[in-house]
């Protein structure tokens, strides 16, 4: 028997797409009716925004095929940029083709679209295209990566799409904070960590590697439309793509961790007939030193210590 959900149902949100390649009257069209100069670009992205279109699709490009060499080319970045600069509501998300230029490049033109957006910019690249760029940065090939994982159901499509890819995985029960920050550690391992976890891990781990010089990026994944709801409530953007800067904003960061268990960044408590050692990271972002420190407790003299 049906039954109807006193739930609310979501509002409709609508996307469409930039035509940076032309377009025409018919759909699939070979030969593009109208070349992608700047007005004719504009015009269409003040049309979405005026009909309540939530974001535009932009493609990576640096040619078409679909003119001479005389007509307009529209490239992706300068575009999108100047026409942020003519909106204020619609997002852009942009598709990301990793090897199409430096991560360098990449990053500062992000970075200054997301400022003249002021935050309307999304970036939609798949774990197979970040596996690409950790490995062109790094200097070696998808393979020879490896990429930490929590091993939870939710994330079997991505634990397959990075198999797929060639990568090696490390899935870990728990643990994600220091599992992200061993990425900023050259002898954990560990190239990146990927999907979903806990969002004060996710500001723990910010934080280290700000001091470190890591990279973290991450946005808000509501577990059901009430979170949603309740983050949107709460001034949130649950859509927007967050950077280590964004999510610790401080110039002269301190992070000091000890380890309790064994891991990839730090040995755990151990005991012995002498008493206890220890092991911890202490890192600061505004002189970027790393230390760690390998430290031994005399138990009875912290015993005795305590007494007074």
């Amino acid at each position: 028997m049906a039954t109807k959900s006193d739930a609310p149902r979501p509002e409709p949100r609508f996307d469409w797409f930039i035509p940076i390649d032309g377009d025409g009257a018919h759909i699939g069209t070979f030969r593009a009716e109208r070349p992608p100069s700047f007005e004719y670009l504009r015009k269409v992205v003040e049309t979405a925004e005026q009909l309540g279109y939530y974001s535009l699709l932009i493609p990576t490009r640096f040619s078409n095929g679909l003119f001479e060499e005389s007509a307009p080319l529209a490239e992706t970045w300068t575009t999108v940029t100047a026409l942020a600069a003519v909106t204020s509501r619609i997002r852009f998300l942009v598709a990301v083709r990793p090897g199409f230029i430096s991560t360098g490049l990449f990053a500062q033109m992000a970075a200054t679209l997301d400022q003249i957006s002021v935050g309307r910019i999304d970036l939609n690249a798949s774990p197979t295209e970040n596996l690409e760029t950790v490995a062109k940065a790094k200097g070696t090939t998808v393979r020879d990566l490896t990429a930490v994982i929590l091993d939870r159901d939710r994330h079997n499509d991505l634990i397959a799409e990075v198999r797929e890819a060639g990568a090696r995985i490390r899935l870990i029960p728990h643990g994600d904070a220091p599992a992200a920050i061993s990425t900023a550690w050259p002898d954990s391992g560990i190239d990146l960590l990927v999907g979903i976890g806990g969002s004060p891990e996710g500001i723990i781990a910010a934080a280290a590697l700000k001091c470190m010089g890591g990279e973290i990026q991450g946005r808000l994944w509501p577990r059901n439309d009430e979170e949603r709801k309740a983050g949107v409530a709460a001034g949130y953007d649950v859509e927007r793509v967050l950077s280590t800067d964004e999510l610790v904003r401080g110039q002269n960061v301190f992070f000091a961790a000890t380890g309790i268990t064994d891991s990839e960044l730090l040995r755990g408590v151990h005991y012995d007939a002498r008493g206890a050692s220890t092991q911890s990271l202490v890192v600061r972002s505004k002189s970027g030193t790393v230390r760690r420190v390998d430290a031994r407790h005399r138990l009875h003299k912290l015993q005795e210590y305590n007494l007074l």
